[in-house]
């Protein structure tokens, strides 16, 4: 009990406006620095303010973000779990709850509690993030990409996110050069660094004539890690009269192998704790000739730092086998093996052809030698496959399929980190099952521990390598312990790391260039067993004899190649002059400026369209976005003049039509009514492909029509006498007695009809609804939340029309309810006309049509929006249908909307009046309160699926602005009526 209580007590945060002075400047700054990525700037004002208010969850959640940004996973993971046990309600918290859990084998629970966080908080960035990690654990890599960009455009300038969704593109079976361009389209659009004067100087290359080279290398993985056991062999065996070493050790994080390399760096700097300014500062002191990143968008870098030139020649190696994107690298590791003829599609820096091996692998340590290959003791042949389960795509596991069906005494083996959880083992099984593998074939094992780790390769007889994304550290572990690999190879380093591998020990014949060649060679593989005996017994002595597996000859050619890099013209001191990489499609660059610009980060978004621009000068659509700095400004007429401006005879008909009902629009937003309806007159005689576009010329045609005031009037019988009741939901008696004499001066009332008035509390309105429903004197009751205006002078004689065919009316709603946010679903289940303030200048009003049925009346709908609601008394007691749930009455407009979809059920009519002159002020703030509480009742008591959904759905309306509501309302009705 008491457990309970202090849980409820700590999570009341306390309000910023409360806490002390110096508290409160402290969080702005630690923000601040926050959201330029100062991580760890950040993270130090957090802690300090964290010691006046300990028990503020939303800042221990921003202090653990910090943490994990800046590489400390650990210690973030404590304070997600500390936060999560304080207030397990705060959404943010939760989400990086989840994060924790996947960590520790919870897929399942981390998935559920997303799911959750998603229904509640559907706009929150790192659901997405988050939920593309746990895809990526159990093997889902094409699911994990996807979330990971939806994420990563939510919070485009965050480099954690960006790393996410390239890492995951890396294990997507993707085309290569898609790859690239992705690489390409991060490096393009990122926020340009401050001009440091020092790195300008580092621009102009002096060869160092009369000293040694200084080179460094920089990574956060300097530890028991897999890079360390490709950095320790060139490190040791590097010519020190020649090379002058720097270490610049980026992690927190240091064990028995940090020690080690930091023994034999001349200069050995952790730079864990530096500000990225400090850093920057540092590298650019130590005036190196050579600076060598070795993590990519791998683990926490800091890469988007290369932007500037730290060094005279500035290379990418060892860590990351794709392209970093960034054409400020001069080079990309490579060997012979590896390059071919169009490695400019692949990578933005230059090719660095090494004369053997683009890496050299050891360990360093004692280990043991191979045991005979296990098919001696087992009497078949064991396929095998160790590391992460995301690198197994469907091509490949249809290669398995037919490799154990043509040897059918074999058996798979499969070793993975991800098998620690029990849903990414059941997600393999499902994966091999769907793709004809027989399972009692198959044994699953998790990774060996330190001891057994080398000796557990004594299981397997053949590895069978992944694709696109080869193996890299996992087959130099196999090979080194005798066990051959059947590889397949690609265009670029990430696909090529087989081959590579398998020519430097002399098994280029193991390398296949094609799926079917890939199966026959496994087959042939399982029938040399002599082959497979006699690879056991030499393999340490293949390693020792190239430059894959001996540091000094590894070191040698690396040095030969960073001498000529240096002396060579075009490698150290300039961008390269053509970048070969293709741009990404013109539509998607497009799609992602549309995302960010819609998320509300318009420099991000700016940057994305003038990308666009540069590769796409002709792009319709990056045009249209381009005049958003112009109406940022007010500049409309600007603006539209750019867009007719910028018309061309080869321009397509539909792309002719997007400018002219673009410059149309923002003639009207100048006020300059002559140059619109000119316009407009040219879109007349014009038809679009798309039913989208030939909506928004008929509204814009609206603008022009000739006002029909003569519409019927259908006054009441002289006998009928009816009462209509309005309920306005207003705390505020000045803001009811507002709404109240305006519907009263705008809307006349017809003869034998009265009208009253009622205000009722936003947070208990549930039983003044139901009170005036059950009055038998109201015909008619109208209910308002405090957002809404009404600008039609006949409302109520269309209010009587609609309710003659239907029970309850409104202005916006959907012919089925599919998805919790019904307002997402596809046009055609859409139907709804509102008016709305314009947010791109003041006084101008936004006639918003949603769907695709333009007519006065729109009826059979499930759900109506819960903002303005006609309902008819009598229809509502006989279906008994005046219900409303109390659970939801601080829940915005969800009592209201699920109201209308169970009366629905009960047998009401549901349907929308597309003219009535009704404004939603999104201005006017509603009662929110329990919003989350209240959307996850309602997904509740629907039913929907319990599903992830990567598909935000269509928002789109058709819409024009003008000046003024009566104008506004009046083109609604013409739209309509057209």
């Amino acid at each position: 009990m008491f457990s309970a209580f202090a849980k409820r007590f700590f999570r009341r945060r306390i309000p910023a406006s409360h806490a002390p002075l110096d508290a409160q400047l402290l969080l702005d700054e630690a923000l601040r620095f926050q959201i330029a990525s100062e991580y760890r700037a950040a993270q130090k004002l957090y802690l300090q303010y964290l010691q006046l208010r300990p028990y503020d969850t939303a800042a221990m959640n921003e202090l653990a973000c910090c943490l994990a940004s800046a590489g400390d996973e650990a210690a973030a993971e404590a304070i997600f779990e500390k936060a999560h046990a304080l207030d397990d309600s705060n959404i943010p918290v939760a989400v990086n709850y989840a994060s924790v859990l996947r960590s520790r084998a919870r897929i399942d629970d981390a998935a559920e509690v997303l799911i959750k966080a998603q229904i509640q908080s559907p706009a929150l960035a790192n659901i997405s993030n988050i939920f593309a990690a746990t895809q990526f654990s159990i093997g889902n890599n094409k699911l994990a990409r996807e979330f990971a960009l939806k994420g990563w455009l939510s919070a485009f300038d965050d480099l954690r996110l960006a790393n996410c969704f390239l890492f995951n593109s890396a294990y997507a079976d993707i085309d290569e050069r898609l790859l690239a361009s992705e690489h390409r389209f991060w490096a393009k659009t990122l926020k340009p660094s401050e001009v440091n004067s020092l790195a300008v100087a580092r621009a102009k290359p002096s060869f160092p004539d009369a000293r040694r080279i200084k080179i460094g290398y920089w990574s956060p993985d300097l530890r028991s890690h897999s890079v360390r056991l490709f950095f320790r062999p060139l490190l040791e065996a590097h010519d020190k009269s020649k090379f002058e070493t720097f270490v610049f050790h980026d992690s927190h994080l240091n064990d028995e192998q940090t020690a080690l390399i930091e023994q034999k760096a001349d200069h050995f700097i952790d730079c864990s704790l530096l500000t990225n300014g400090a850093l920057t500062e540092l590298l650019l002191s130590q005036e190196l000739d050579v600076l060598m990143e070795m993590a990519g968008h791998s683990s926490t870098n800091r890469i988007t730092l290369l932007q500037q030139r730290l060094a005279t020649l500035q290379i990418s190696g060892i860590g990351y086998p794709p392209t970093t994107g960034l054409s400020t690298i001069d080079v990309k590791l490579l060997d012979k093996h590896i390059a071919t003829d169009n490695d400019n599609r692949y990578y933005t820096e230059s090719s660095g052809v090494l004369d053997s091996s683009f890496w050299c692998f050891d360990p360093k340590e004692d280990i043991d030698t191979p045991l005979p290959p296990p098919f001696e003791k087992n009497g078949f042949i064991t396929f095998g496959c160790v590391g992460n389960i995301a690198k197994i795509t469907p091509r490949i596991l249809n290669c398995w399929a037919a490799i154990l069906a043509a040897v059918p005494t074999s058996r798979l083996l499969l070793r993975a980190i991800n098998f620690n959880d029990p849903a990414a083992e059941r997600n393999m099984r499902n994966a091999l099952k769907n793709h004809g593998v027989n399972l009692d074939r198959v044994e699953f094992k998790k990774p060996a521990g330190s001891a057994e780790f080398y000796r557990s390769y004594n299981e397997i007889d053949i590895l069978l390598d992944t694709y696109p994304f080869n193996g890299g550290t996992t087959s130099c572990f196999a090979t080194y312990m005798g066990v051959p690999i059947v590889s397949l190879a690609g265009k670029s380093l990430l696909s090529r790391m087989g081959k590579s591998i398998l020519e430097n020990l002399k098994l280029g014949d193991w390398v296949v260039e094609a799926e079917h060649s890939y199966v026959d060679r496994a087959i042939e593989g399982a029938r040399n067993v002599q082959f497979l005996r006699e690879l056991r017994l030499d393999i340490r002595t293949r390693y020792s004899q190239c430059a894959l597996g001996n540091g000094k000859l590894f070191a040698e050619e690396f040095e030969k190649f960073i001498l000529q890099a240096l002396q060579s013209s075009c490698a150290a001191h300039s961008e390269r002059a053509v970048d070969s990489v293709e741009a990404l499609a013109e539509d998607e660059i497009v799609r992602r400026a549309h995302f960010v610009y819609a998320c509300g980060q318009i420099e991000a978004g700016r940057r994305i369209v003038d990308h666009c621009l540069d590769e796409y000068p002709a792009s319709v659509d990056a045009k249209v976005l381009w005049t958003e700095r112009l109406t940022s400004k007010g500049n409309f007429a600007g603006a539209s003049d750019y867009l007719i401006g910028s018309l061309s005879d080869t321009d397509s008909p539909d792309a002719q039509i997007s400018v002219l009902i673009n410059a149309a629009r923002l003639s009207l937003l100048a006020g300059d009514l002559p140059s619109a309806q000119q316009v407009t007159s040219r879109l007349q005689h014009m038809t679009s492909r798309e039913e989208y576009k030939n909506l928004q010329i008929r509204q814009l045609c609206a603008c022009f029509a000739e006002l029909d005031d003569a519409f019927p009037r259908n006054f009441l019988n002289k006998q009928d006498r009816k009462r209509a009741c309005v309920v306005i939901a207003s705390d505020s008696q000045p803001e009811f007695e507002e709404m109240r004499d305006r519907l009263i001066k705008t809307c006349e009332i017809p003869d034998r009809f009265q009208v009253i008035f009622k205000k009722c509390v936003e947070g208990d309105r549930c039983g003044e609804l139901v009170s005036n429903l059950k009055d038998l004197d109201n015909c008619i009751c109208v209910f308002l939340h405090k957002n809404i205006r009404v600008f039609n002078v006949n409302f109520w004689f269309d209010i009587l029309d609609a309710l003659k065919e239907s029970d309850i009316v409104g202005v916006h709603g959907a012919f089925r309810w599919e998805k919790l946010d019904w307002d997402r679903q596809p046009m055609n289940t859409k139907a709804g006309s509102v008016l709305v303030p314009c947010g791109e200048k003041d006084g101008y009003v936004e006639t918003r049509f949603y769907g695709n049925r333009p007519k006065i009346m729109q009826t059979g709908l499930e759900v109506l929006r819960g903002h303005f609601l006609a309902i008819k008394s009598a229809a509502i007691l006989a279906h008994h249908a005046a219900e409303f749930d109390v659970e939801l009455c601080d829940g915005g407009v969800w009592m209201e909307e699920l109201f209308t979809w169970q009366a629905q059920k009960k047998g009401c009519r549901l349907a929308v009046h597309q003219a009535l002159g009704v404004m939603v002020d999104w201005r006017i703030g509603l009662n929110e309160k329990y919003i989350k509480e209240a959307r996850l009742k309602v997904f509740q008591t629907m039913e929907f699926p319990p599903v992830f959904d990567l598909d935000d759905g269509d928002e789109r309306f058709v819409s024009v602005a003008i000046d003024g509501s009566e104008a506004a309302a009046s083109i609604q009705r013409n739209f309509v009526h057209s």
